[in-house]
């Protein structure tokens, strides 16, 4: 018997706040300059901070504070959290922060049903989605944001049936099992 291997599906990053408020933030920032340093042209000076500190990838700025890994691991489907343990993200800074495994029990099930057949695409992808919401609900605080309408169009791609069972045969085959 060997180690059961592991094929990681997805990794979804988990954000520290929404879009919405990311942007409310930055946009309070500028405002804030400008009243203090303006002058005469505060528009001028709004252009020139933005130029400076505004990410020119916003979202892509913005602070992951987490992910969230779905991964095959023999015949079961994990759904595995990875978080800082941090209260507040300060949306201005260059530190990055120290991200830990959380272990949460009952996010994976087994993708055969009694009769040792795949379960269909569809009923994973609830089953997974079903998770996900779980975790969001009981795991983060208010404002930590992961876009579960992306990961749902991301999913419906994805053929985990013919996953699960190449990844079963192949390690069967390699006698990993």
């Amino acid at each position: 018997m060997g180690n059961i291997q592991e094929i990681v599906i997805l990794e979804i990053p988990v954000y520290s706040e929404t879009r919405d408020v990311f942007e409310k933030r930055w946009q309070n920032f500028f405002k804030r300059e400008s009243i203090d340093y303006g002058g005469p042209e505060p528009e001028n000076y709004i252009s020139l901070i933005k130029d400076i500190y505004y990410p020119k990838y916003v979202w892509k700025h913005n602070r992951i504070c987490g992910f969230i890994n779905i991964s095959l691991r023999g015949d079961d489907l994990y759904i595995n959290l990875y978080k800082c343990n941090k209260q507040r993200y300060p949306y201005n800074s260059k530190i990055k922060n120290f991200i830990i495994p959380y272990n949460i029990p009952g996010t994976h099930f087994r993708l055969f049903d009694n009769n040792n057949e795949v379960i269909t695409n569809e009923a994973i992808r609830v089953k997974i989605m079903e998770m996900l919401k779980w975790i969001m609900n009981n795991s983060f605080d208010k404002n930590i944001f992961v876009d579960l309408d992306h990961v749902g169009t991301i999913i419906e791609y994805l053929d985990i049936n013919k996953m699960c069972i190449d990844f079963l045969q192949e390690f069967t085959n390699k006698n990993l099992f």
